[in-house]
């Protein structure tokens, strides 16, 4: 079974800062819960590469905008009372980028409250890593845990990161001759599911909800910079992964 080489999954448990911040139910710290990027989880996962199409037939900008995290419990603002989470308790960074997507709309995600989702005004930057930082607190005003951003082989525990490039159907951060045969195998075999995520987040390149031999033609496509802002052959995301 072809598996996408992604980030490792790892859910960081660590201490709060001061007299108990941070920490609530069961003396664990409020953190975001990073799985596997499926329905209910944190989606996409922390680490996930968008491969899917920059723009489209029309040249219309197409990316990520948006995003859901589940935390290990209900969170909410972290002002006076239990206030709603709202677009001021969340922040989009974009390294060595000065004007990243501001966050317009922040919601629960069916009413569960330890799950949100988050929406931001533009398509994050292709051939960067995008990071949503939470400001939240739990119901006992404990602030979430945070320790900043602790490199790229951890998933932290305050934050989800994105990156952009076209074609990267491996993950690797290179759109490169070896995502083609990925790609086939991928669309030509359902079985075939990816480690993290939906078979979907990676092989619907056209990004109208199904996978098709379609998405192969707008693959070739992408690779060879038509319809689109870039030959994607060859390109790299510029950044570490923060």
């Amino acid at each position: 079974m072809f598996r996408i080489v992604g980030c490792a999954v790892l859910l960081v448990v660590c201490m709060g800062t001061g007299d108990g911040a941070g920490v609530g139910e069961g003396d664990e710290p409020l953190q975001i819960l990073h799985q596997q990027g499926l329905e209910g989880q944190t989606r996409p996962h922390s680490g996930y590469i968008d491969p899917r199409q920059d723009v489209d037939t029309a040249m219309t900008p197409q990316g990520l905008q948006s995003c859901l995290i589940r935390f290990n419990r209900d969170v909410y603002g972290c002002g006076d009372g239990l206030a709603d989470v709202s677009p001021d308790d969340f922040e989009m960074v974009e390294p060595g980028f000065h004007d990243p997507p501001h966050i317009v709309d922040v919601s629960y995600a069916d009413g569960d409250r330890s799950y949100v989702r988050v929406e931001w005004s533009r398509p994050i930057t292709p051939k960067r890593w995008s990071t949503v930082v939470a400001y939240v607190c739990d119901i006992d005003g404990n602030a979430i845990d945070s320790h900043g951003d602790l490199g790229s082989s951890e998933d932290e525990p305050d934050r989800v990161d994105f990156g952009f490039v076209s074609c990267d159907i491996d993950q690797n951060g290179y759109a490169s001759p070896l995502d083609l045969f990925r790609m086939r195998v991928m669309v030509n075999n359902p079985d075939n599911q990816p480690f993290q995520g939906k078979r979907n987040d990676y092989v619907d390149i056209d990004r109208d909800g199904e996978v098709a031999p379609l998405d192969i033609f707008r693959f070739r496509q992408l690779k060879s910079g038509i319809l689109t802002t870039q030959p994607w052959s060859g390109a790299l995301i510029e950044d570490r992964r923060p």
